[in-house]
């Protein structure tokens, strides 16, 4: 069994952080239609929350994201997980 760990992001993970966020979008809220292109989220996360805020993924083995956490101001801005 694999541990799960968490990191901070790089640049690398925005492609998996804006699945994370669109999927768990869909499943909590299929009837709201989404107002952005995926890759205008992909630039919101990339532009707009990475810089600004203190961000970990979590990760079971080297594998890709399987969650992430946004941390601003004091206060936890973003949880999502795949």
């Amino acid at each position: 069994m694999h541990k799960i760990g968490l990191r901070p992001t790089t640049a690398d993970d925005v492609d998996a952080l804006t699945e994370i966020f669109l999927q768990a979008r869909q499943i909590a809220m299929p009837y709201l239609p989404s107002p952005y292109a995926d890759d205008e989220v992909a630039y919101w996360i990339a532009n707009m929350v990475m810089p600004n805020a203190r961000l970990t993924v979590a990760t079971v083995g080297n594998a890709r994201p399987i969650g992430f956490s946004a941390y601003r101001h004091g206060q936890l801005d973003h949880l999502y997980v795949a």
